[in-house]
């Protein structure tokens, strides 16, 4: 019998795992390499998510559609290494003022930082805020419109930026 927490004698051997080559270009190529594609037709946008999440997708009063992605495995917290993205009838300016007011005063004590910013062509603006709690964890919410609907994505920063070098709209607007 081989004990696991004494080291080995001179008759067993150590074997470590060594990583496949398409493990290796993974870890240090494209980090959402591996991720699964989400698609939506109706409000006509793609991205990629981790693929230990899961979704589950909503209407009502407050957005017209919304997916949460979440590890169904982990306990249940603030976002659980996954993420939202909401969609509402607004133009840009009321959805950031709308995203600011939900996150000031209940997720965070203030915005630590807004900016401009582009994806596919459309306007997007992007807030980053630390979450009200003993770790003082950094999120991101993005906001776009395509000219009709507005699109939001609030996850941790890190996985926030790997979500959006994947994030597309299926179709182009014309009036952008």
């Amino acid at each position: 019998t081989i004990n696991k927490n004494q080291p080995p004698s001179q008759n067993q051997q150590v074997i470590s795992p060594t990583p496949l080559p398409a493990e290796t270009s993974v870890k240090e190529g494209d980090p959402t390499a591996n991720w699964k594609t989400y698609t939506n037709e109706k409000y006509k946008f793609t991205l990629m998510y981790p693929p230990n999440l899961s979704y589950e997708e909503q209407i009502s009063d407050i957005f017209l559609f919304q997916i949460t992605f979440q590890d169904p495995t982990v306990k249940q917290q603030y976002l659980n290494n996954g993420f939202i993205v909401e969609i509402r009838n607004s133009n840009l300016e009321e959805e950031v003022e709308y995203i600011k007011w939900t996150i000031v005063g209940h997720l965070a004590d203030k915005i630590k930082r807004q900016e401009s910013i582009s994806k596919n062509g459309y306007k997007g603006t992007k807030l980053v805020y630390d979450i009200l709690s003993e770790d003082k964890k950094e999120f991101t919410v993005i906001i776009f419109n395509n000219g009709k609907y507005s699109y939001s994505i609030e996850a941790n920063s890190n996985l926030n930026d790997q979500i959006l070098s994947a994030f597309k709209f299926s179709v182009q607007n014309q009036t952008q």
